[in-house]
């Protein structure tokens, strides 16, 4: 079994504090500083679109 770090104790805020336009993570989760969580279920195409946006990445 694989542990997985705790990023509970990551203060997300100091990512938005050096200037992250958008915090990503991994799960279902309504934690303060994240704009997008990513989770099964979720809208994967969208979630992939927005981040293609927010890298300025041109549609094709």
């Amino acid at each position: 079994m694989t542990t997985l770090p705790d990023f509970t104790k990551v203060d997300l805020g100091t990512l938005k504090g050096a200037g992250a336009q958008r915090v990503f993570i991994a799960g279902k989760t309504e934690a303060p500083y994240v704009d997008t969580p990513i989770f099964m279920g979720c809208n994967a195409v969208e979630v992939l679109e927005l981040a293609q946006a927010e890298l300025g990445v041109a549609k094709g």
